[in-house]
């Protein structure tokens, strides 16, 4: 059991950064677009109908095949998780470090990509560091649940290191697992930071722990269990044989084209997806996944987990569909992934930085601890035989991605970098991750050999794969670009397609030439489209026809409509990213340089939903949609105690105490109320004189004295093993303080004791 899209990663960022408006703004560490333009909630058609003199040419029929019974039992549970609990903390096995799938040797593309264009590595994680443990949960019970991860608020300022689980199965608790953190930042994504998913067969029973770069709790931080429910019909559905494969022929490379169990067969809530209007513009890369399961799994529960990974990545990520465009399993089976995926390049989220002009297919189990099946690998080959088919790939060959994210990542390169790749890829090839697993990545070599055997069997037969429908050709005079539209109206035209049904007006941005985002559909062959002030668009149109198929997207026409109106402004806003500040109210202009978010300014005039303002000497324009009229939440404060005292229930000197407190012990401060500061300890909160707390850390070595006989212990845990004896007034050297412990050095041996058996003052002479 590890996680869905490749296993366990432990050095991973939190991703600091959200999606970008396309056409409008580009912020800092946001270079891709990843927001649909404007235009295509402006598509407007005549009736003009498709010329039924065209003689047209023979489609396929679609596949059909019996539908899930319902599914029963789907459930999802979130559990808040605060802080540290007390109790926790002191056990052994909650401190014991996490299973993490050691990440591959440098492959021959990483070698080849310079060290400056890698992604930086982020802090090593130690969970018995008490100054990482930010959370850690009791072990609870819990209903029976498929898949379980963890969903936070992302904090540009922090960064977590490492989210694990251990979960009770048949009574017995898992060893912990380091679940893959990922960025929100990707095409794809969605914006709620996040693990993947851990699968299980029936878990009832889950521990949490998350560990970060200041400790901190993460705001928001949640455990959510998904219980995947049954079927009836689980297991028991098998894909219709394709009718396309039974009428083999070039079109939509049907020769090679497998039996695929639907997404209506294993139970898909088709209300929970709002798929992409996202679309490759080519296909260049096919990945591999695993999904890190149990290799143990029954056709049944195959069913069960996919809905599993379904519900996580919809109800929990909120992403608008399952991650991949396919999945196969032990026994040999296709299922459709994400919505689309049979017919279309539907842009997915299996490749954080890397999902477009790709597509990813999953293999259920985990193939880092165990070889893939025959018919795992057989059914591999089968689909990526058909795909590599279909769109004629090179699939013995090398291609180039570049990567395409919005802050910090899992990608192995940065924003912008391109890296070459082999065709079929693993997902190790370009983020950190060891997925697929060793055993199936080594295998990658020989299914390339034999999907390529195939592909080129069928083409001696049925030659060149080729699209059942004719791309559009344009039907007004498109021979140049209209570079100005003054109104922002245009009207699009074309000439009908022989088996089209209906035409799909596509938009797309001259940043980003890898993804059209797919209007809407007209049964004419006209539509007028409508820009926004100051937006720039290239339209194109494609055909379909009933069965979902489509034809390439023929391009018509870039335009522009000019900016609106300067207007005087006065008034001030707070940056909520890290914004470029460029030199005209357009995303293409020259950055001036970037303005931190969080920071003030003065608007001193607007254009449409651009800003100028002054920042460090220079005038400039930002993105209105990066602004906010309201500052951002302060930054976390903290203290250091300037001598030993109590932390209080409340604000009065006669209040309880909560627990004591050595001198230049660091502390959270949360707010102050006259001359009292209410702060934070650990998982410990209460009050304390303002005037026993210092802005500035302690200076120099630091000494404290044994306040009773005890004993200096390996980690900060009370069943640590002993390192030595700490007489009563012995004097320790200070190394550093965490949740009521003191790092301490005696001589030579370093340990760990309770801070409140030592005092800062030295004991007087007997």
């Amino acid at each position: 059991m590890t996680t869905t899209s490749g296993g366990q990663v432990r050095r991973l960022r939190l991703p600091a950064a959200l999606l970008t408006a396309a056409l409008i703004a580009t912020p800092a560490l946001a270079a891709p677009a990843f927001a649909a333009p404007s235009a295509l909630q402006t598509v407007t058609a005549d009736a003009t109908g498709v010329d039924p003199g065209t003689e047209p040419e023979p489609v396929p029929a679609p596949d059909s095949a019996p539908a899930a019974a319902p599914v029963t039992g789907e459930s999802l549970q979130q559990v808040a998780v605060s802080g540290v609990d007390p109790e926790a903390a002191e056990s052994k096995e909650s401190r014991e470090e996490a299973t993490a799938l050691t990440p591959p040797n440098l492959s021959d593309t990483e070698a080849s990509v310079p060290a400056k264009d890698r992604s930086d590595a982020a802090i090593e994680p130690d969970p018995g560091d008490d100054d990482q443990l930010a959370a850690l949960s009791d072990e609870r019970t819990t209903e029976e649940f498929t898949a379980a991860g963890l969903t936070w608020t992302p904090d540009a300022n922090d960064e977590v290191i490492e989210a694990a689980v251990r979960v009770r199965e048949d009574g017995t608790w898992s060893d912990w697992t380091s679940l893959e953190v990922l960025n929100p930042g990707s095409e794809g994504e969605g914006t709620q930071a996040g693990t993947e998913p851990l699968l299980s067969l029936g878990a009832d029973g889950i521990q949490a722990r998350v560990l970060t770069a200041s400790g901190q709790t993460p705001e928001n931080l949640k455990v959510n269990l998904v219980a995947a429910g049954t079927s009836a019909t689980d297991g028991t559905l098998k894909a219709a044989t394709s009718t396309a494969t039974a009428t083999a022929t070039s079109a939509e490379g049907a020769a090679l084209k497998p039996s695929v169990i639907t997404r209506a067969q294993w139970g898909a809530t088709e209300s929970q997806a709002n798929t992409t209007t996202r679309r490759s513009a080519k296909l260049q890369a096919m990945y591999v996944h695993h999904t890190a399961s149990s290799n143990k799994y029954t056709e049944a529960e195959a069913f069960q987990q996919i809905r599993g990974i379904y519900d996580y990545h919809t109800k929990v990520l909120k992403w608008d569909d399952l991650g991949y465009q396919f999945i196969v399993d032990r026994f040999g089976n296709i299922y459709e992934g994400r919505r689309g995926s049979m017919t279309d390049l539907v842009v997915g989220a299996q490749a954080g930085g890397y999902n477009a002009n790709t597509i990813g297919v999953s293999a259920m189990g985990n193939f880092d601890e165990v070889e893939p099946p025959k018919a795992t690998i057989e059914a591999l080959t089968r689909l990526l035989a058909w795909k590599g088919y279909q769109y004629n790939l090179n699939v013995t060959g090398t291609t180039t991605l570049t990567t395409s994210t919005a802050g910090p990542s899992t990608a192995r390169y940065k924003n912008g970098v391109a890296v070459t790749v082999p065709v079929i890829l693993g997902h190790r090839n370009t983020n950190l991750t060891a997925c697929p697993g060793q055993y199936l990545y080594s295998k990658l070599g020989s299914i390339r050999t034999e999907v390529s055997r195939r592909i080129a069997k069928t083409t001696a037969t049925y030659g060149t794969a080729r699209p059942v429908l004719k791309a559009p050709v344009a039907g007004g005079d498109y021979s140049g670009d209209s570079p100005v539209s003054r109104d922002g109206k245009i009207k699009l035209s074309w000439k009908p397609v022989s088996s089209a049904t209906k035409y799909q007006v596509m938009v797309r941005s001259l940043s980003d030439s890898r993804i059209w985002w797919a209007g809407k559909t007209v049964t004419g062959t006209s539509a007028d489209v409508t820009l926004v002030p100051g937006e720039t668009a290239i339209f194109g149109i494609r055909a379909r026809d009933d069965a979902g198929r489509a034809s390439a997207t023929t391009r018509l026409v870039q335009s522009t409509r000019p900016e609106a109106p300067i207007v005087s402004r006065n008034y001030t806003r707070w940056t909520t990213a890290g914004l470029n500040l460029r030199q005209a109210a357009d995303a293409d202009s020259a950055r001036l340089l970037t303005i931190p978010a969080g920071t003030k300014i003065t608007v001193t005039a607007t254009s449409g939903n651009w800003s100028r303002t002054t920042y460090s000497g220079k005038t400039g324009w930002v993105s209105a949609s990066y602004l906010s009229a309201a500052a951002a939440p302060s930054a976390k404060r903290y203290r250091y105690t300037s001598m030993s005292t109590r932390l209080l229930k409340s604000a009065s000197s006669g209040a309880a105490r909560v627990v004591s407190v050595s001198k230049g012990e660091k502390v959270q401060l949360l707010k102050t109320s006259g001359s009292w500061s209410n702060v934070k300890l650990g998982s410990k909160t209460g009050w304390v004189k303002t005037s026993k707390l210092s802005a500035a850390a302690p200076k120099g070595v630091q000494y404290r004295y044994a306040t009773v006989g005890t004993r200096l212990l390996k980690s900060a845990s009370s069943g640590a093993a002993k390192v030595t004896s700490l007489p009563k007034r012995k004097k320790v050297q200070m190394v550093k303080t965490g949740n009521g412990w003191s790092n301490v050095k005696l001589g030579s041996k370093t340990g760990w004791v309770k801070s409140s058996k030592l005092s800062s003052t030295a004991p007087r002479s007997r």
